[in-house]
């Protein structure tokens, strides 16, 4: 069975689909160690379920691995920086056209000389504000992340200062 199919079970007299990509995903807020305005970086995804579209760095939990292991390894992996120091947010449950995700957000101080992107992500940038047209999802994890640092951020576009790569460059 490739992770296309999917898994049927019988629950009341129906079949509830089950997708064999779901799983349990870690998202990483990061904050730069270097950057005294401690804003959050996002990454422009390259593949569904969000393509095209802002989103943190992040990714599955592989079999065996802790949250945190994947936290590191994910933010190494998509961006080049490490993690120095990390809280949890909170827990989410994201369902989109054709898996569902539980997700659980970090807020990560993260450091490094240079962010590398792989090839998930198109481009980068450091937000003090939200992007516009910000998925809902991420809107959720923001109100929760308010809570935790006091912060205000209300959408806007980014300020000059911030930097953006594109995988061309």
């Amino acid at each position: 069975m490739d992770n296309n199919e999917v898994l049927k079970f019988h629950r009341s007299d129906s079949f509830v689909p089950l997708w064999t990509n779901s799983g349990i995903f870690t998202n990483y807020i990061c904050r730069s160690y270097h950057n005294p305005d401690k804003s959050i970086l996002f990454l422009r995804r390259n593949n569904d379920p969000v393509k095209g579209q802002w989103w943190f760095p992040g990714g599955r939990v592989r079999k065996g691995e802790t949250l945190v292991e994947a936290l590191n390894r994910e933010v190494k992996e998509e961006t080049g920086l490490e993690v120095i120091e990390s809280e949890l947010v909170n827990g989410y449950s994201r369902i989109f056209d054709t898996r569902h995700d539980i997700s659980i957000a970090y807020l990560c101080d993260c450091k490094g000389e240079k962010i590398k992107l792989n090839n998930e992500h198109s481009e980068y940038k450091y937000f003090k504000k939200l992007p516009t047209n910000i998925h809902p999802y991420l809107i959720q994890v923001m109100t929760d992340l308010e809570k935790i640092t006091n912060n205000n951020f209300k959408t806007e576009k980014p300020t000059t200062n911030e930097k953006t790569l594109s995988n061309s460059q």
